[in-house]
């Protein structure tokens, strides 16, 4: 089965919102794009189906964003004051410039530097989203329905766990800045479903062992270096060579 990345993540969304269930999200990818699927299904009002795709967009962004600081304080090349002061204003605009052209505004980072930086960052989401990628490659459309539907409840669990140190306030605060508070004040985000409806780690991406093992799969959160609209930036040591990253 083909699903881009964005679709993936909008499913995922709109399960943990309770705005879909997983048979909607099935039914949605046999016969095309996520979104304008669900509309055609009138799962989807037009109102939800907007804010769901904007949401989208700005968690995508969030995503690439926490990429893009970790590798910027990890090589020291921004401090968490500046870094912050970067992401408040990002979170103002509702995350439509991505953190690194904020730095290099701020003449914190050189166009040079950002291209390093970002280029590095690039190659740390492909690494994340690898895994993801080959789990939706292996679904079979022409599997049994309640086993497909088992299969995207594990694919969509491994998609939602990454992002799962942001905090929802974070969003909305991003979602009234791209929207403006009286529009986004008319559609609140929804309290997000427990996190048990989601199986805890897919095939092939097994938490190692430990209690302190966090919110992201193979890493040691150790601590918090920045906060703001992509819900934290934080130092984190690498489960498998002790790296502190």
């Amino acid at each position: 089965m083909q699903v881009s990345d964005h679709d993936l993540l909008a499913a995922s969304l709109g399960l943990a919102f309770r705005y879909v269930e997983v048979a909607d999200v099935r039914r949605a990818l046999r016969d095309g794009e996520l979104l304008p699927g669900l509309g055609a299904q009138g799962v989807l009002s037009v109102e939800r189906a907007t804010k769901l795709g904007v949401v989208t967009e700005i968690l995508a962004q969030l995503r690439a964003d926490a990429a893009y600081g970790v590798v910027a304080l990890e090589n020291q090349l921004v401090g968490n004051q500046i870094l912050n002061a970067c992401i408040e204003e990002s979170k103002r605009q509702g995350c439509r410039r991505p953190l690194g052209e904020l730095l290099v505004e701020r003449g914190v980072l050189s166009p040079q530097q950002h291209a390093a930086v970002h280029a590095r960052a690039e190659a740390a989401l492909e690494d994340m989203l690898a895994p993801v990628r080959r789990l939706v490659h292996q679904l079979d459309p022409a599997s049994p329905r309640e086993q497909l539907e088992d299969e995207l409840r594990v694919v969509l669990g491994a998609v939602a766990e990454p992002l799962a140190f942001l905090q929802r306030e974070e969003v909305e605060a991003a979602l009234q800045g791209r929207l403006g508070a009286e529009q986004a004040a008319d559609a609140p985000m929804p309290q997000p479903a427990p996190a048990s409806n989601y199986p805890a780690f897919a095939p092939g991406l097994e938490a190692s062992s430990g209690a302190d093992q966090g919110p992201i799969l193979g890493f040691q959160l150790l601590e918090r270096l920045g906060e703001g609209a992509m819900g934290a930036v934080v130092k984190a040591r690498k489960l498998d060579s002790g790296e502190i990253v």
